[in-house]
């Protein structure tokens, strides 16, 4: 079993279906960390919010028994298969693509939809950031993707079959170019203003008991093609503190770096969920408490 994407609805069935069958569940190697550990991140639809049940316990994870590498390809009842990354939807996303009955066919998941032969239909679904989906390195990237690889057949999610979609994928390529330009024209700062995980916490939800402290990384992206201070200040409420309380340092151009700070409740702290704030500014622009992270402190 091969899901397209992190989203959980495309491998609800997994746990049944490798205790029944002992189906073995694949992915490519960027879906890894957010299918099998979901509480690290903060990402749309993750595999706990469709509540699916195994064994009289909600499913909260999946962990693969292989991933592939961009390009990797296997066998499978004398057909070869290719497993790219092909993201839209959502970042974390693949295509399964060889050559079934003399025609190229490629499995594209829920990056695209539509009927190819109605000329209004563009393929796409949604453009939701918070699936970490920034238009170069999703829609656009997918439908570069599609028009180099020519494909005969496109099977999509949920049923969606699409024969001779050449006309279709150059619509879908029009189309997500057309939505990156009107996102930069609305939008001050592009793709900072876009993306909600430029800076991010991981994990995203940690637990911590009174009088002890977690660790974990704030991870700061530079888009631009210049070097980028970064000030980060970390506020903490009452109960919690920061080591250290301020991150400050600089990237390189179009780069990224996790940072580790350690979060430490006090022994007096209440339990219960808190959330801590970054406190954003980038060469002397503050944007403000944009992203945080979720702390449980417990006795």
């Amino acid at each position: 079993m091969i899901p397209t994407h992190m989203h959980g609805d495309h491998f609800l069935q997994g746990p049944h279906l490798r205790k029944t069958y002992g189906t073995q569940l694949w992915a490519i190697d960027k879906m890894g960390p957010v299918c099998e550990h979901p509480e690290w991140f903060d990402y749309c639809a993750p595999i706990q919010a469709y509540g699916q049940m195994f064994e009289g316990k909600p499913i909260e994870s999946v962990k693969f028994d292989r991933l592939f590498k961009d390009g990797e390809s296997f066998e499978w009842e004398g057909f070869k298969f290719t497993i790219d990354w092909m993201p839209g939807q959502t970042e974390f996303a693949l295509a399964v693509q060889g050559m079934i009955d003399g025609r190229k066919v490629v499995f594209t998941g829920d990056n695209l939809f539509g009927d190819p032969e109605d000329s209004r239909h563009t393929g796409h679904e949604c453009v939701t950031a918070h699936n970490s989906a920034i238009l170069e390195e999703g829609y656009i990237f997918g439908a570069e993707y599609l028009s180099r690889l020519k494909p005969d057949l496109i099977m999509g999610g949920h049923s969606y079959v699409m024969p001779n979609p050449a006309a279709f994928v150059e619509r879908y390529r029009k189309w997500a170019y057309a939505m990156r330009d009107a996102f930069k024209s609305i939008l001050v700062d592009y793709p900072y203003d876009f993306d909600p995980f430029w800076v991010r916490a991981e994990p995203y939800r940690v637990k911590v008991k009174a009088g002890e402290s977690v660790e974990l990384a704030v991870h700061v992206r530079n888009f631009r093609v210049r070097s980028q201070a970064h000030h980060i200040a970390i506020q903490a409420p009452s109960g919690l503190s920061a080591e250290p309380p301020t991150l400050r340092g600089e990237l390189p151009a179009e780069s990224r770096k996790p940072f580790p700070i350690r979060i430490r409740a006090a022994a007096d702290a209440k339990p219960g969920v808190q959330i801590v704030a970054f406190d954003v500014t980038l060469d002397g622009r503050r944007y403000g408490q944009l992203f945080d992270v979720i702390v449980d402190i417990q006795r």
